[in-house]
């Protein structure tokens, strides 16, 4: 029990031995959102019961006997099938829309190299991808698809620092400069200056605070709250003024009892979190003038979502390094699978349709910010479908 409220336990009763032991059966948080577990002869996960707003979200699993899971049937209806190789890394994924549908193959591994890092696959668009790293640091120098993507990365081997990417598909290059204490000083954009971040350094000892950033203004801190940024002004010639780049809007920010982001309000745009056991996000709100336009449920790899009149569910298919595809079921049509290609942090930065044509490109700068994915500007950044809603690192 905690400020948020009660979270109870309950635990499996193991029948031929009369006793409790130490598997949860049943988990209730403190939003009312339920989670019921079965087991298998080996305590290994079933079933996975959530219950979220009164509705049942079930899924089932399938193990093999090294603890792999092979098969998961979603609430949707929808069929992940999986083979992994003695190692346990996954070399192939299966999936079927319904009892009856077709069977699809999304993801086939064809080398993985001596760490256990994928160089090589295609997915079920037809197209082959390969990963090159420098073996000796571990890092990858080259992320290749024809045609949909061509990322080569160049690291500094003392530090780790990156210190360039190059997008040969839209001959695009972006360098990085570091101060002594590997903080991101710059970077430029085909040899063009993007941004210059000044850092704290009074007396020689800094807080590691920014002062300075050229995109955005001088900050300035509160004089006691250690690292808590009171305003920014411009750094042009209005130093007293916001820079013209940063709404005016009032942006208002609640919390929950343990912290998390409970609310964030702008310009009547409204979003609200509520959260389960653990604190982990369980649902989302957005409402506009206080119409409710778009709500999220989040069960890990699989979501759902409604906007205005659209009901989806949403999978993530990933081999445990990287997302390879998202499968999408709206309403009561057939699921449809759409390709994902990464970057090294997970970002989402291209995804195909079935046949292997680029339906959206994302780009984004070293703080996250998007960008249009074929000049790297903040101008007419392009749009993407509603279910893609995930992009910086995945998230």
């Amino acid at each position: 029990m905690g400020p948020e409220g009660t979270t109870s336990y309950t635990y499996y009763h193991n029948v031929s031995t009369g006793y409790n032991d130490d598997h949860v059966s049943q988990i209730i948080g403190f939003y009312g959102d339920e989670t019921d577990l079965t087991y298998d002869a080996l305590m290994r996960v079933k079933t996975k019961k959530k219950i979220v707003d009164g509705i049942n979200y079930t899924t089932t699993f399938t193990t093999d006997t090294y603890g792999d899971v092979t098969k998961a049937v979603y609430p949707d209806g929808v069929t992940v099938s999986k083979v992994y190789d003695r190692n346990g890394s996954l070399t192939a994924t299966k999936l079927q829309d319904g009892a009856t549908g077709v069977v699809k193959n999304v993801f086939t591994a064809t080398k993985i190299n001596g760490a256990g890092v994928y160089t090589g696959y295609t997915l079920g668009n037809g197209k082959s991808s390969q990963i090159t790293y420098d073996m000796t640091m571990g890092r990858p120098t080259r992320y290749y698809t024809s045609g949909i993507q061509d990322l080569n990365f160049v690291f500094d081997n003392n530090t780790g620092n990156l210190v360039s990417r190059k997008d040969a598909i839209h001959n695009l290059t972006e360098t990085f400069t570091y101060d002594n204490l590997n903080r991101l000083t710059g970077n430029k954009v085909n040899n063009v200056q993007q941004f210059h971040i000044d850092y704290d350094n009074n007396g020689g000892v800094s807080l590691g605070n920014i002062v300075a950033k050229s995109d955005a203004g001088k900050y300035v801190y509160n004089a006691t709250k250690i690292n808590a940024v009171a305003y920014i002004t411009d750094t042009g010639s209005n130093g007293s003024m916001p820079p013209p780049n940063i709404s005016m809007n009032e942006q208002k920010i609640g919390y929950t009892p343990f912290l998390m982001t409970d609310s964030i309000s702008e310009d009547g745009v409204v979003v609200r979190y509520k959260y389960g056991f653990g604190y982990s996000r369980v649902k989302s709100i957005k409402s506009v003038n206080g119409s409710i336009t778009e709500t999220r449920y989040y069960f890990g790899s699989f979501e759902r979502q409604i906007k205005g009149s659209t009901n989806r569910y949403i999978h993530y298919l990933h081999n445990g390094k990287q997302l390879y595809a998202i499968a999408v079921k709206t309403g009561n049509t057939p699921v449809k699978i759409y390709y994902t290609y990464t970057d090294y942090l997970g970002s989402i930065l291209a995804v195909t349709d079935s046949v292997g044509t680029v339906i959206a490109r994302q780009n984004f700068d070293p703080w996250g910010r998007h960008r249009n994915a074929t000049n790297w500007s903040y101008s007419n950044v392009s749009s993407v479908p509603d279910w893609l809603y995930r992009g910086y690192t995945g998230h």
